[in-house]
């Protein structure tokens, strides 16, 4: 019983839940009720790279810095490589970052405890966890699958 007490004293000091994803803060993305994390296929650093849902091995691949632009707006910093995840259709990706651009903005509506993450560039697109642990934009449907919530992790 010990054990299990110690353990769960280190879980939660080293991640935090938190209800509003905040500037310049580090997290992990966890989709509804999946028990996955988002991160890069093969924790790739490389440009193209997909998005996708899979367990939490603590990569830094799997951890993203938020940068806000606006209102419930950031941008998703890869921790791993410094790339930014970009709305590429269907898969959302990592590229290289660029200024002015609206294609790696994501706007953050708040569903409860949770978030839909809605591409800027394409209106009415979100983020959505598909069958295979594939991350795509799909058409807003509000459905748990299109739901994240964030995890702050350094």
């Amino acid at each position: 019983m010990k054990l299990f007490f110690v353990l769960a004293l280190v879980i939660q000091a080293t991640i935090t839940f938190s209800a509003t994803p905040q500037d310049g803060g580090t997290y992990k993305i966890i989709p509804k009720r999946s028990g996955l994390v988002l991160g890069l296929a093969g924790n790739s650093n490389n440009e193209g790279t997909p998005l996708i849902a899979q367990p939490d091995f603590s990569q830094a691949s799997q951890r993203f810095i938020l940068h806000q632009t606006g209102p419930n707006v950031f941008e998703l910093e890869d921790k791993g490589s410094g790339l930014y995840i970009i709305a590429s259709y269907p898969s959302p990706s990592q590229a290289l970052y660029t200024p002015g651009a609206t294609y790696h903005k994501f706007e953050l509506f708040p569903v409860g405890s949770f978030y839909m993450i809605r591409a800027v560039s394409s209106v009415n697109f979100a983020m959505t966890l598909v069958p295979g642990s594939d991350i795509n934009l799909q058409p807003i449907t509000g459905a748990d699958n299109q739901l994240f919530y964030f995890c702050s992790s350094q």
